[in-house]
């Protein structure tokens, strides 16, 4: 909506009328219809002088028919309502502007002919529409409705066009629009007369044109059709909407399940088919499968069994997303059913001669067991064997009813149910269906028993798991399998009929044609009963041990039966290759096994115990055994063994004693070895938590000491001020009272200070170990001079070495002076957080020494060393690293390695200590840690730094003699590009300009490595810093502790600040500055500035200090519209820009100076630090100012 706000406020303007038609967002047009959501007055004005029906015009400016002359051209296109001509002009793909291109006031406009039908409006529809109204029309009052039609009368009509026009664009099909569709007139009517609003599809009227496309396909299709149409985030709120033919076979399903989520139609199948149907919204893909079981209400079964073969396909939107899905089906149950009966009866055709009646029952169970959808449940009883069948012609039928009936075979009933008996006796009338089974047997036909008449009982009509579709049987038939050679039969089978199908002529025939089969195999069997049983046992038994045999063989474990003496009777492959046993003459059992001498004696006793017990015994024990005998074999040399795991089981003979042992053995060396890396993890998993609790302790200690220290220093600085009011202690002398506070106050400041640098170090420790486990650690090369670095850290710590007593010296060995090496490429941060590391460690263990003294050695060379001085042998690198001077900005000069040895005469390392060094969280002693602090880091980061740079770090020391800790690193050496190219930064400072004077720049440890690392000169001097005496900063810092503070001790060492609290304000303050050529701004009554461009921007300006987050404009964007001003010529010059920030991150530096800072200083800074850095800025963009200006007076 705020897209046409200026459209809007133009229209407004306009003396034609002219209103607005909204199309809806293009990926949303799914779930909005057109609306119009604007008129300005000259329309209304024209309405009212016309009696123009504004709700007759709306329907007309919003049908999508009206626009099939617009198309999607850009171009305007006239059109005709009421026979005045209005112009149709589209607006990006959402918007048409309407105007009328005649006299507004000439125009007569009469109302259209016809009377549509009127009807009821849902009243979330008329809200959203006058909210609509309200909102996008200027000036209307908010209880104004649109158009001025209220909304009891407003009414949805049918398309305002004429017969006769409506005819000649094409005939209106659309029963989602209009009446008269010839296509199913009493669902439709059930359709249009749906309540839409509660369903995801929202009113009819809302429709869009895919969704009606999709509707009316699906209601005018001839075949069963439904759609499943939700919300796209997750699907889970689909409805189903289906056609008349669909609603036919949902039967009592209808109308409850039109508009309503998928489950009710489907049911449990609805998870199945939300799977598929979100695979199809997922993936576009359409999906087919066929003969899906699905029962439907149909006849006189509550569900029918049926299946249907469907298609899924993606309905898609106007704008090609997904709106839903289209089912597509068909009913395929005559096909499925037929070929599984057709299956059953090949079955019964092709099933095996039996050899026995025992066999043929047990192919009859398995015949009626494949198929359990016909078959739910089925008894089979047979009748006793009678060797003369020929007596049955000399006898009535009722004499030859047999006495009892023997159970076979069950399938679907166990033996709870109580009509489920093993001997039937036919002549018991209390059992409850000897009535049935005598009939049967009379008659020779078919019994049928059913629920309906009550001739089936209640223990029959069960649900069988599994079988006959999970639904109580409602029906059986009890089927004699009569005899062939006269009289009589061979048995019954009562089987239970499928209670999803009708017992129709189809289901009859298909049993009948299974009990033909089964007759004649019955026929079959009964003249095959000849075979010998020994024979089968003897084949039996033959097979059995063959089987054994085979399956000793094959087993994946080792078998052996060996004599009470321990020699082998039988044994498997596997058990040779287990055991590794051999035969051996000189052995008394005649076979040796090399078995492990600490589990011989084991092994050995435990056999004679079995052997002795006298009782049938089992026992599970492990051993180990050589693998290869050729060559001897220590007994706790690893790899050299195999553990068994090995069961015995011992047999008696009728006396009592045993007469043979079986053994069962299994490899379990995997498992023991993993068992032994287990233990070996936990040991060092619990070593690893030791280690981390104990740093944890100590980052903490390291963290509250300098924590309380501060807490207690701004105690007495507050406790210092309030003894300096007069009467509070008894002082009478102010004097003495400011020394007192002067004293106490700097005290505290340098208390405060070296805490913030301790806790500093920490920090930068555990974020260098952070990035080090993360492998975000790069190393950047840089121009940069090794003596200037070693110089750097030995300046940093000037001060404290001082204090110490210590004697620092910085030697550089001949063989870099031979190299003539000066500026060589490295990276320079992080090979100073090494030396200051290691110089730092010096410190510490010399400070208490005797004898003070540290030195520094530089050494150079072309080839990696071997040792460092004295007799320092470098530690292994624990794992390969890529090359760090391969990649394309480390440049191809020759490769060189410089060694840096730093030797203390502190209290030195024993042999013991040594081993714990370079280890993460560890010192060399616990006693390290309570004497002399640290967090335990230093050495393992300085050895992870060193490898990194293509290096290694080694130490010697003697106890109480002092240590030398020695590394190497890999580096290029540099050769500017053009002689042009600028030096570092200390080549161009050594004059101070004019009107400044020098300030004694700050070495504090507390210095960033990364800032740290430029160098300050060849010779290690340090260069006076110079400031100008009349320096302007502009201070841009929205925290105003922050500001406050900046801003006093920026003026206290004569600095003029100004400050603005965020972009916008920073802004503001250069047009006021003398960097500023624009022009004043204009007031409200006049269009000549205020003042004079001289007068206005007179402010000077030498530097902005400008913080990155802040509310209004942040600071990037302040720098980047300052660039920009620049080069447009609203700022004449560059303006010196600082980015003052906490993000400290190297790829969060680079963007600030790619947004167009010159130069980023990192939060916590000291004004001591800051200046040098503002000054060198200053001085840069001065250089550059004048070789500016000189070449432009040299082209001219």
């Amino acid at each position: 909506m705020e897209g046409i706000a200026s459209l809007a406020e133009f229209l407004g303007c306009q003396k034609r009328p002219s209103v607005i038609v909204d199309h809806g967002i293009p990926y949303d047009r799914v779930s909005r219809a057109s609306t119009l959501v604007y008129h300005n007055a000259a329309f209304t004005a024209y309405a009212h002088q016309s009696s123009l029906n504004e709700k007759h015009f709306e329907i007309w400016a919003t049908d999508p028919s009206i626009w099939v002359t617009v198309g999607d051209e850009k171009t305007k296109h006239a059109t005709e309502y009421c026979g005045t001509p209005w112009d149709a002009t589209p607006v990006g793909q959402r918007w048409i502007v309407l105007q009328s291109s005649s006299d507004p006031f000439a125009l007569n406009c009469e109302e259209p002919a016809y009377r549509p039908r009127k009807r009821r409006r849902t009243a979330s529809s008329d809200e959203s529409s006058s909210a609509t109204s309200r909102t996008m029309t200027p000036g209307t009052p908010s209880n104004q409705k649109f158009n001025g039609v209220e909304d009891s009368q407003c009414s949805l009509f049918t398309n305002p066009f004429t017969e006769s026009l409506r005819a000649s664009l094409h005939p209106m099909l659309d029963w989602t629009r209009y009446e008269g569709s010839s296509a199913s007139p009493e669902f439709i009517s059930f359709v249009r007369n749906f309540d839409w609003a509660r369903t995801v599809l929202g009113p009819m009227n809302s429709w869009n044109a895919a969704t009606r496309r999709y509707m009316t396909y699906m209601m005018m299709h001839v075949e069963p059709r439904c759609m499943y149409i939700g919300k796209a985030e997750d699907y889970s709120d689909l409805v189903m909407i289906y056609n008349g033919e669909c609603a036919k076979l949902l039967g009592a399903l209808h109308p409850t399940a039109f508009g309503a989520g998928g489950a009710i139609s489907a049911g449990p199948a609805w998870q199945y088919k939300l799977a598929s149907i979100k695979k199809v919204l997922q993936s576009g893909i359409p999906l087919q499968e066929y003969d899906y079981y699905f029962p439907i209400p149909r006849g006189d079964l509550p569900l029918e069994e049926a299946y249907f073969s469907w298609s899924i396909i993606p309905m898609l939107s106007d704008e090609g997303h997904p709106m839903g899905v289209l089912k597509e089906f068909w009913e395929s149950t005559e096909k499925v059913v037929n070929k599984r009966r057709q299956k059953t009866v090949r079955d019964a055709e092709h099933m095996p001669q039996a050899e026995n009646i025992a066999m043929f029952w047990g192919q009859v169970h398995q015949l009626i067991t494949s198929n359990d959808k016909d078959f739910p449940f089925c008894l089979m009883y047979s009748a006793p064997k009678d060797s003369n069948p020929s007596k049955f012609g000399n006898s009535s039928v009722e004499d030859t009813i047999p006495g009892h009936l023997t159970l076979e075979c069950t399938v679907g009933l166990n033996e709870n149910n109580p009509l489920v008996v093993k001997e039937l006796d036919m002549t018991d009338l209390s059992y409850t269906l000897t009535k049935q089974f005598r009939a049967a047997w009379v008659n020779r036909t078919p019994v049928l028993l059913r629920t309906s008449d009550h001739t089936l009982p209640e223990e029959l009509a069960v649900t069988v798991p599994g079988r006959g579709h999970d639904v109580s049987c409602h029906s059986a038939v009890l089927y004699p399998i009569s005899r062939l050679d006269g009289p009589g039969t061979v048995g019954f089978l009562l089987l239970g009929l499928n209670p999803q199908r009708p017992y129709d002529e189809p289901y009859r025939e298909f049993i009948r044609r299974i009990l033909d089969h089964l007759v004649r195999g019955a026929a079959t069997v009964l003249f095959s009963e000849t075979r010998e049983e020994l024979m089968q046992q003897m084949r039996q038994a033959k097979d059995q041990e063959r089987q054994f045999s085979t399956l000793a063989e094959l087993a994946p474990v080792g078998l052996s039966i060996v004599d009470p003496t321990g020699s082998p009777i039988w044994m498997n492959t596997e058990y040779r290759v287990l055991v590794n046993i051999r035969k051996d003459e000189g052995c008394s059992r005649g076979w040796r096994a090399p078995i492990h001498p600490v589990d011989r004696p084991r092994v050995e006793e435990l056999f004679k115990n079995m052997v002795l017990s006298r009782r049938a015994d089992s026992v599970c024990f492990h051993f180990r055994v050589q693998i290869d005998v050729s060559t001897p074999a220590e007994p706790d040399a690893p790899g050299k063994w195999r553990w068994l795991l090995a069961t015995a089981s011992s047999d008696l003979d009728e006396a009592g004693n045993v007469i043979r042992v079986t053994n069962f053995i299994t490899d379990i060396t995997p498992a023991k070895e993993a068992e032994l890396q287990q233990g070996k993890r936990l040991e060092d998993a619990l070593e690893t938590k030791r280690q981390s609790e104990n740093f944890i302790d100590m980052v903490c200690h390291e963290m509250r000491n300098p924590l309380s220290a501060i807490i207690q220093s701004a105690d007495g600085i507050i406790t210092a001020f309030d003894s300096a009011i007069p009467g509070n202690d008894g002082l009478s002398d102010p004097q003495s009272m400011d020394g007192i506070v002067q004293a106490t106050v700097l005290d505290s400041a340098q208390t405060i200070l070296l805490c913030a640098q301790h806790q500093k170090r920490i920090v930068d420790d555990i974020l260098t170990l952070s990035k080090l486990d993360s492998n975000l650690l790069l190393i950047v090369p840089e121009p940069s001079r090794p003596t200037a670095l070693v110089e750097k850290a030995l300046q940093m710590y000037e001060s404290e070495l001082s204090d110490a007593g210590i004697v620092a010296n910085f030697n550089v060995h001949d063989s870099y002076r031979e190299l003539g090496l000066d500026v060589v490429l490295l990276d320079p941060a992080r090979l100073l957080q090494v030396l200051i590391n290691l110089l730092t460690n010096a410190i510490k263990f010399t400070r208490k020494a005797d004898a003070k003294r540290i030195s520094i050695a530089l050494a150079a060379s072309t080839t990696p060393p071997s040792s460092g001085a004295s007799t320092v042998s470098f530690i292994p690198q624990r794992a390969s690293r890529a090359d760090t001077l391969s990649s394309y900005e480390w440049g191809k000069e020759k490769e060189l390695y410089l060694q840096f040895d730093v030797c203390d005469t502190g209290k030195g390392l024993t042999a013991e200590e040594l081993k714990r060094l370079f280890l993460k969280f560890s010192q060399a002693s616990p006693k390290t840690y309570s004497q002399y602090g640290g967090s335990g880091l230093g050495l393992f980061i300085s050895r992870e730094l060193t490898e990194l740079q293509g290096g290694q770090i080694g130490v010697h020391s003697i106890a109480g003699q002092g240590s030398t800790f020695a590394f190497y690193i890999k580096a290029r050496q540099y050769r500017p590009d053009s002689p042009d190219e600028q030096l570092p930064m200390e080549d161009y400072c050594d004059e101070p300009a004019r009107g400044v004077r020098p300030v004694k720049k700050s070495l504090s440890a507390s210095l960033a490595y990364d800032d740290a690392a430029r160098p300050e000169g060849q010779n290690g001097k340090l260069h006076p810093v110079h400031l100008p005496t009349d320096l302007h900063i502009l201070l841009v810092e929205d925290n105003l502790i922050n500001q406050k503070v900046t801003a006093r001790q920026l003026r206290q060492i004569g600095c003029t600040v100004h400050v603005a609290n965020n972009g916008l304000e920073c802004l503001e303050f250069l047009e006021k500055c003398i960097y500023y050529q624009g022009n004043s701004k204009v007031t409200a009554n006049s269009k000549e500035p205020e003042t004079s461009p001289s007068s206005a921007h007179s402010i000077p300006l030498s530097v902005i200090l400008l913080d990155q987050e802040m509310p209004l404009m942040d600071g990037l964007t302040c720098v980047r519209r300052i660039r920009e001003m620049q080069t447009s010529g609203e700022l004449a010059g560059h303006i010196p820009v600082i980015a003052c920030t906490a993000n400290a991150r190297r790829e969060q530096v680079a963007k600030a100076l790619e947004a167009g800072m010159d130069d980023v200083v990192t939060k916590p800074f000291r004004i001591p630090d800051l200046l040098p850095r503002i000054y060198d800025l200053i001085q840069r963009v001065e250089i550059s100012s004048r070789a500016s200006d000189s070449s432009s007076r040299t082209q001219s």
